[in-house]
């Protein structure tokens, strides 16, 4: 029974992962899809915060480390893209 706890544990967060990736919007930095254990309290953790505030799962998760990196002296530099233009109408 807790094989397939955490099997369901992993297949949501990279649902939450995939699509963010899959329909990520025109014009945002390529983002790679990663699957991670994760504990099962800590799932229950992030979902009551994305039902409370409406943080996507992987967001919350990109952001913790974010914050846990530049903790460690390894910052991430963010890349400088291009920015998509306005769309001409007609």
């Amino acid at each position: 029974m807790q094989v397939a706890c955490r099997r369901q544990t992993i297949i949501e967060i990279d649902n939450a992962i995939h699509s963010k990736v899959q329909w990520g919007c025109i014009g945002m930095s390529p983002k790679t899809a990663a699957t991670y254990r994760i504990d099962s309290e800590i799932l229950d953790a992030l979902q009551a915060v994305k039902d409370r505030d409406g943080v996507p799962i992987s967001e919350q998760v990109r952001r913790a480390l974010m914050v846990w990196l530049e903790s460690k002296g390894m910052p991430v530099q963010k890349t400088d893209r291009k920015r998509v233009g306005a769309r001409k109408r007609p």
